[in-house]
């Protein structure tokens, strides 16, 4: 287990206490929902999803773009189902995995925005999105 990551929630400074687990369950809640609808959003339609950000939709295009739909829904069924779990190495394990996959997501958005793979308003929102679901992330890791 790593250095400072507890299997009991904290107690005193620094610690969550009921209101920041009811703020741990509601940022689960909206990452879980966010990632059904991207998830919808790519396995549906991942045509209109790769011409939003600015890029081609080729066969292999609509492939990828579907095989990360069902990633999506993978991780909002991970999430939905750690709302509820007791702090945990494997709660916190979740959160560092997923601050890891959103830090590389927001890397590789702002790589594709510099080649010109991506472009416009929802490439940059894109980054938004990514870049605050990976501090999110990693707050509820570090916080237990």
């Amino acid at each position: 287990m790593p250095i400072g990551v507890s299997c009991q929630p904290r107690e005193g400074p620094g610690s969550l206490g009921h209101q920041g687990v009811l703020l741990v369950k509601m940022f689960l809640t909206m990452a879980a929902a966010l990632m059904m609808v991207l998830g919808t959003g790519w396995l549906l339609a991942p045509e209109q999803m790769l011409a939003a950000g600015g890029s081609a939709s080729d066969a292999a295009g609509v492939y990828l773009g579907r095989r990360y739909g069902g990633m999506f829904f993978g991780y909002a069924t991970v999430l939905s189902l750690a709302r509820n779990a007791a702090a945990s190495s494997a709660r916190s394990a979740i959160f560092g995995g997923v601050a890891v996959v959103a830090g590389l997501m927001t890397c590789v958005t702002l790589f594709g925005i510099a080649i010109g793979a991506m472009s416009g308003p929802v490439a940059w929102s894109t980054v938004v999105i990514e870049a605050s679901l990976s501090v999110g992330f990693l707050y509820c890791y570090r916080r237990g």
